[in-house]
């Protein structure tokens, strides 16, 4: 049996339920009961996870873009809203925009700011990056850190976060992004 045979069924799924008996009487007759109908319906139960955590160095002033991965893990269909917290770190990482990354390559694929996913499927998958800018005087060997989080949009809210740690060097950062055209 393949693991779709376990999956949870969908929100809005229902589940129903009816007993039959049958018996033989003393006289010898067979007498079948049905009970009652009953039908549950599945109620949506949101869940979320999120990938990847990174660490870079970073020069100052420059930009690093901080690539992640949401997925619905709930059983109905799911928006998440995104948000970061910087840490307590020495560097300044409050200036940061999340972009989206729909084809989960690491690379912005519009520069129109976002700041919640689409709606997903259960299962779905959702990229986005996140784009920070550290001023211009931070010093060599400061570093801190960026905690992202992507927060279900349901009654009971679930959570996901991803801790991003930028460190200011001013030895040579090279960036690098693969990428392959097929004719």
């Amino acid at each position: 049996i393949g693991a779709a045979a376990y999956a949870a069924p969908e929100a809005g799924y229902v589940i129903g339920n009816q007993a039959v008996a049958s018996y033989t009487n003393t006289a010898g007759d067979t007498i079948t009961v049905t009970s009652n109908k009953v039908e549950t319906v599945v109620q949506q139960v949101s869940g979320v996870s999120m990938t990847s955590d990174n660490t870079e160095n970073i020069a100052p002033g420059g930009k690093a873009y901080l690539p992640h991965i949401v997925t619905n893990e709930g059983n109905g269909p799911d928006f998440f809203s995104l948000s970061a917290a910087e840490g307590a770190g020495a560097l300044d990482m409050s200036n940061y925009v999340f972009y989206p990354d729909a084809d989960m390559d690491g690379v912005a694929d519009s520069a129109t700011p976002i700041t919640q996913t689409p709606v997903l499927a259960p299962g779905e998958q959702f990229g986005f990056v996140v784009d920070v800018t550290v001023p211009s005087n931070s010093a060599s060997g400061a570093s801190d850190s960026l905690t992202v989080t992507a927060l279900s949009n349901q009654p009971s809210p679930q959570s996901a976060s991803n801790i991003d740690t930028l460190t200011v060097s001013s030895q040579a950062i090279m960036e690098l992004v693969k990428s392959m055209t097929v004719d």
